[in-house]
């Protein structure tokens, strides 16, 4: 059975959303939380980022169908280049 991704990413995190942190952790791992969290200011991750309050210090969250959308697109290119070289 073929599964979406973002129903895999629900079953995995058991949530909608989850937080910068986990989402840097889990899928970007070579930026530090710091230089996401600059980063989630100017919007300039892979994905959206919603703060939970106006204030810098809010908690900061990043929705699963974003990033599901963003893996999605990433493996589609990873296929293509794949293919150019395998046919």
């Amino acid at each position: 059975m073929n599964m979406p991704t973002q129903q895999k990413l629900l079953l995995i995190y058991g949530k909608t959303h989850i937080t910068l942190e986990q989402a840097v952790n889990d899928w970007i791992p070579h930026i530090n939380v710091d230089t996401a969290r600059r980063r989630a200011k100017a919007q300039t991750l892979p994905w959206p980022v919603i703060a939970s309050e106006e204030s810098q210090k809010s908690s900061c969250f990043v929705s699963i169908s974003a990033i599901a959308e963003w893996l999605d697109q990433r493996e589609e290119k990873a296929k293509e280049a794949w293919d150019k070289i395998h046919n």
